[in-house]
């Protein structure tokens, strides 16, 4: 009895960890996509700016 509520445990220590993974990735991929949008942003003024 207590083996499988070890395996029960672990098997979920091991959903919580992959969920948290899983959320820090889709804020660094956010966060990555706002930056890149500032950044084409200001590249886009800097470029309209240079222009004649």
């Amino acid at each position: 009895m207590s083996d499988s509520k070890k395996k029960v445990n672990a098997k979920t220590l091991q959903t919580q960890f992959s969920a948290i993974l899983t959320g820090i990735q889709k804020m660094r991929s956010q966060a990555a996509a706002a930056v890149n949008e500032k950044a084409s942003q200001f590249g886009l003024v800097r470029w309209r700016a240079c222009k004649p």
